[in-house]
């Protein structure tokens, strides 16, 4: 049994911080389109943190500059040079001979094969998502289920669903959590501050059910999450839309925001 999953950007430094994360979703409908007519890069609209602008370029069929063909590459781009402060081509007030560097990502975000084995999830209706559908919900017989493990800030995450609830919402509701990975080494003390939303998809009209939550998590396994997320009399209403041929689609969307080694 599969989950979706949306994982947040990742940058090439980390760190704590008060201020809420900037985050942008570049959302590609149509993906075949792309390949069909040889379009080699698409890059996202222009988006702005922290005063400057910024792009996300997508190579569909891989960075032809680089003879990459089997990978999905992805990068993040300086969108305009001229919001960037006037010293950041000099160094100690004179010129700095070298190459500038405007685009920093991934030439091998994700294998094609990957992308486009239908299992996997990461096309849906020709619409670029992340996961995949949790199929014969009605024959779900134990109490929980954890899904296939997930990266998200060096981190491996799983989501736990109790089908028919947990607890006080227990034959009511259907309860979602999202819980490290048990596998994942976590040294005691450790903790990781998480920002996630969890999601049931209601599939027919795209008016889908979110809850979202920041939390301290401190060990591998225990879920944290909403009990009472969708209650199992909307959940079976056909005209709801959240089962679609006995699947429903639940995503999580994890943001790591920080770590701590030990309690303070």
């Amino acid at each position: 049994m599969n989950f979706i999953y949306e994982d947040g950007l990742e940058g090439v430094t980390r760190s704590i911080t008060d201020a809420a994360p900037s985050h942008y979703i570049f959302k590609i409908q149509s993906f075949s389109v792309l390949s069909k007519n040889s379009i080699t890069r698409y890059e996202s609209n222009i988006f702005e943190t922290e005063g400057y602008k910024w792009k996300l370029s997508l190579h569909p069929s891989g960075n032809k500059d680089i003879n990459e063909k089997d990978h999905i590459s992805l990068y993040l781009a300086v969108a305009e040079t001229n919001s960037l402060p006037t010293t950041w081509e000099t160094m100690d007030g004179e010129f700095a001979a070298f190459m500038l560097k405007t685009e920093w990502g991934f030439p091998q975000f994700i294998s094609l094969t990957t992308f486009n084995y239908p299992s996997n999830g990461y096309l849906l209706n020709d619409t670029c998502v992340f996961g995949a559908e949790i199929e014969r919900f009605s024959q779900l017989k134990d109490d929980f289920y954890y899904s296939s493990s997930f990266m998200a800030g060096d981190y491996k995450w799983q989501i736990k669903l109790y089908p028919r609830g947990s607890g006080m919402t227990k034959d009511a509701s259907i309860s979602v959590y999202l819980a490290l990975d048990r596998s994942t080494p976590f040294p005691k003390g450790q903790k990781v501050y998480v920002a996630y939303k969890l999601r049931v998809r209601e599939q027919t009209q795209s008016e889908h059910t979110e809850k979202k939550t920041n939390f301290w998590f401190t060990e591998q396994g225990a879920g944290y999450g909403f009990p009472n997320f969708v209650s199992l009399d909307a959940l079976n209403d056909n005209t709801k839309g959240f089962l679609l041929k006995d699947a429903c689609i639940i995503e999580a969307e994890v943001l790591v925001l920080g770590t701590v080694s030990k309690f303070p």
